[in-house]
């Protein structure tokens, strides 16, 4: 099951899908136009976390770009992100050692499993919205309608 999730992963970083983005959890905001990796979380008095992103890969292509990507689509203009290694997973994978095609009946090949070790990493990333960055609602949904009085009526004073 492992070795199916990590090649489904893979299989995600190459149709262009960034797994920091996949596995994200929290509020998502309008996107920003710009998004900053910083090594450390920034004060309280100047943005607050809007969600985080966790899971495990074998891939450390991730870097980055990945990661500021992300944050800038769920609206986070600030990132910190970690790698930490877990040890290393063995799976078995089955491959093919012989195809051949019959006329009319398809192709049939025969497998052989094949032990496979590889590192395992665990990847975190924290997003963060400043406080200065304007409030926009997030993408699909509209600004709330605004308040309207019953004709005739003077509005109501607060």
């Amino acid at each position: 099951m492992r070795a199916l999730h990590a090649t489904a992963l893979l299989a995600l970083l190459a149709a262009g899908c960034n797994p920091f983005l996949e596995n994200y959890r929290g509020e998502r905001f309008a996107p920003v136009d710009a998004a900053r990796v910083v090594k450390d979380a920034p004060p309280e008095s100047q943005a607050r976390q809007i969600g985080e992103s966790a899971f495990r890969s074998t891939d450390l292509a991730l870097d980055d770009r990945h990661v500021a990507d992300a944050a800038r689509a769920v609206g986070a203009d600030l990132a910190t992100w970690d790698a930490a290694w877990e040890g290393k997973e063995t799976t078995v994978e089955a491959q093919p050692i012989y195809q051949r095609g019959v006329a009319d009946r398809g192709t049939f090949a025969t497998y052989v499993a094949v032990p496979r070790t590889r590192d395992t990493w665990r990847f975190t990333a924290r997003f963060f919205r400043s406080l200065s960055v304007p409030a926009q609602e997030p993408p699909g949904q509209g600004a709330p309608a605004p308040a309207t009085h019953a004709p005739g009526l003077p509005p109501a004073r607060p």
